[in-house]
């Protein structure tokens, strides 16, 4: 991963301003959610927004949790897991891995989710 151009290095405008998915737990399942914070650097500092929680339980997922962000074909994507409505703290399916599509709003990220249904392929 290193600096060099091409190999997982970070391109320069990039560099100046990151996104860091933020974990809010809380010790009940429905209430776990995602957030996110604006960073001056990988190492701050850094501003929660003002709009968050940007995941959260709904009627089709309930306790959200440890997202990650991925982007293919220029498409950003979230990779979370989430129980199915009822299903809290079950073991058998458990937590579940799901998929749903970030877009971007004024500079913003937006998660078109949970949503219930299979995800058109990356």
């Amino acid at each position: 991963m290193g600096g060099q151009p091409g190999r997982g290095a970070v391109p320069p405008p990039a560099r100046r301003k990151a996104v860091s998915v933020l974990r809010r737990q809380r010790l009940r399942p429905r209430r776990v959610r995602e957030g996110y914070a604006v960073c001056e650097s990988p190492t701050g500092p850094c501003v929660k927004a003002p709009e968050n929680p940007i995941l959260a339980t709904n009627g089709v997922a309930s306790g959200p949790g440890h997202a990650s962000m991925v982007v293919v074909d220029d498409r950003t994507w979230l990779l979370y897991h989430a129980w199915p409505p009822g299903q809290e703290g079950t073991v058998d399916p458990g937590r579940q891995i799901w998929l749903d599509e970030i877009v971007w709003e004024d500079g913003k990220p937006v998660v078109k989710g949970p949503t219930a249904g299979p995800q058109p392929k990356p």
